[in-house]
């Protein structure tokens, strides 16, 4: 894989930025010989040398077919550099080509948010081989949910039928903690949508 890696100016602050992230779903995703997880996005601690410097990392691990299960270097990071009061600059890297799709939705969600993002997404997402943002096209994209939402109501219904939800989750490509998370917090039964 090549190194993926794009750099954002957004109008908001590292704390902002870290607890928006902290909504992002964490996934797993098939491969060859097993899968790649992603665990809840997390914040380093301040970097004393690099003052306004700090790194967002979404903890990664890899599950092989034998159940054996080991830490791998972040699939995703996020290195943000305060510019001023209410602007940072992120660099955001992606190191897995099975998590390049989750990778573009993040980057879809950021730039509905923060507009500003909007020109280098495009130019990453073109060259990146996905779908740029098009007028008002970007209201109807998948954004920081991405396919999440749907793979957990599958999951659901998969669940009320019977199935036991590990295997459920499995099936369809979720980790067990997203789809508790989804079904308690995220997902409005009581809506048309739900």
């Amino acid at each position: 894989m090549d190194y993926e890696r794009l750099t954002l100016i957004l109008n908001t602050t590292t704390e902002r930025l870290a607890a928006w992230l902290q909504s992002a779903p964490y996934e797993n995703f098939p491969t060859e010989r097993g899968r790649l997880g992603l665990n809840p996005p997390r914040p380093t601690a301040q970097d004393p040398l690099r003052p306004g410097r700090r790194v967002i990392e979404w903890p990664t691990y890899y599950e092989g077919k034998s159940e054996a299960v080991w830490t791998v270097p972040p699939a995703i990071r996020f290195e943000v550099q305060e510019l001023a009061t209410e602007r940072v600059q992120v660099v955001a890297e992606c190191t897995q080509d099975v998590v390049k799709p989750y990778f573009a939705g993040l980057l879809l969600a950021i730039a509905q948010t923060w507009p500003e993002a909007t020109e280098n997404v495009n130019r990453w997402l073109s060259e990146s081989g996905f779908e740029p943002i098009r007028g008002k096209r970007a209201g109807r994209t998948q954004g920081l949910h991405g396919g999440t939402l749907a793979r957990v109501k599958e999951a659901y219904d998969l669940v009320q039928g019977g199935e036991p939800k590990t295997r459920a989750c499995r099936r369809v490509g979720i980790d067990p903690r997203t789809y508790d998370r989804y079904v308690e917090e995220v997902i409005d039964w009581n809506s048309e949508d739900g």
